[in-house]
C-alpha cells in the first residue's frame, strides 16, 4: 500500500509516519497544513491507497472528505465527530494496549460486572514541548478523555454521561482536571477522572463484578521510565495474568498492523458516541 501522512512532523504524525516506513510501507509525508488549506500543494490522492490526517482539528473536515470522495482509506486522529461514508478510521489507540487486551479478554472472570474506575495522570508540560499550543482549542476531556470514554464504550458498551464536573486551573488557562461518570445499559457505572496535574504519569483501569476484580496499572515513577503493566484477578487469592515492560509504540504498532489489513471496518459510528459525551 502506498500512504499519504498529512500533517507528520506533529508528535503523532511522526510517529505513524515512522511506523509506517517500519513495516515498509510506502509513505509520504506533508508538514503541517498552512493558515488556507487550498493555498497548500498535495499530490493528488489517486496517488495513494489510503490517507493519514494528523492535522489541527480546523483542517481535518477538508482532507477527510477529499479522499474519501476519491474512494480512499481514511486514518484520522481524534477528536473527530463528523459523520462520512466510507472506510474511514477515528484513532482509539488504547483499544490496542495489550494489557488492555488481556483484561478485555478476562472480564468474565469478575462475574457479572457492578462498575468501573478508569484513571488518566500526567503533568501536561511533561508532556509535550508545545502544550500551549496544542491545548488552545480543546481541553482534557476532548484529549485524554476521548480514550478512556472510548475504551468504556468498547469494554462495557453503550453508555450514557450523567455527571461531569471541571475545575478550572488558573495556571495552566486550560480546563486540566475532571470526572465523567457514566452509566451503560448492561447495568454498570464507569468513574473516569482525569488530570494534567500529576508529575509521575499514572493511568489505569479497575473492574469490579461479583466475583472479583480486574486491576490495570501503569504507572511512571520518574522520567524517563520504564512503564510496568499489570493485571490482577482477585478471588480467594491473587493472580498475575499480564505484566510486561511497557514499549511506548506497542499500541500504535497494533493499531497500523490492524488497519493494513484490508478487511478493517469502519469505527466513524462508535466515535460519533465518543463525541456525544467528551463534546
Amino acid at each position: 500500500m502506498k500512504h499519504l501522512v498529512i500533517g507528520y512532523l506533529g508528535s503523532v504524525g511522526e510517529r505513524h509516519y515512522r511506523l509506517l516506513q517500519k513495516a515498509g510501507e510506502e509513505v509520504i509525508g506533508i508538514d503541517k497544513p498552512s493558515v488556507n488549506p487550498e493555498t497548500m500543494y498535495i499530490p493528488s490522492y489517486n496517488d495513494f491507497d489510503m490517507v493519514w490526517v494528523c492535522t489541527p482539528e480546523e483542517f481535518k473536515k477538508g482532507y477527510v472528505e477529499g479522499a474519501l470522495a476519491q474512494g480512499k482509506k481514511v486514518f484520522v486522529e481524534k477528536p473527530y465527530g463528523i459523520q462520512h461514508e466510507g472506510q474511514i478510521w477515528v484513532a482509539c489507540n488504547y483499544r490496542f494496549h495489550p494489557a488492555v487486551k488481556v483484561l478485555k479478554d478476562n472480564l468474565d472472570r469478575v462475574g457479572k460486572i457492578l462498575y468501573s474506575r478508569m484513571h488518566f495522570s500526567h503533568y501536561l508540560p511533561y508532556q509535550r514541548e508545545n502544550w500551549q499550543e496544542y491545548m488552545k482549542d480543546t481541553n482534557i476531556i476532548m484529549d485524554a478523555g476521548w480514550h478512556f470514554v472510548d475504551l468504556a464504550l468498547w469494554l462495557f458498551g453503550k453508555g450514557y454521561e450523567y455527571n461531569n464536573r471541571i475545575c478550572h486551573i488558573k495556571e495552566l488557562n486550560i480546563k486540566d482536571i475532571c470526572r465523567i461518570n457514566l452509566w451503560h445499559e448492561i447495568d454498570c457505572e464507569t468513574f473516569i477522572d482525569l488530570d494534567y496535574l500529576r508529575r509521575d504519569k499514572s493511568w489505569g483501569i479497575e473492574v469490579v463484578g461479583t466475583e472479583g476484580t480486574l486491576y490495570l496499572l501503569s504507572q511512571y515513577k520518574i522520567r524517563p521510565i520504564i512503564t510496568v503493566d499489570f493485571i490482577k484477578d482477585r478471588e480467594d487469592a491473587t493472580y498475575t495474568l499480564y505484566m510486561a515492560t511497557d514499549k511506548p509504540d506497542e499500541m500504535y504498532r497494533n493499531q497500523l498492523n490492524y488497519l493494513l489489513k484490508e478487511d478493517w471496518k469502519s469505527n466513524i459510528a462508535e466515535a460519533l458516541e465518543v463525541m456525544k459525551i467528551c463534546g
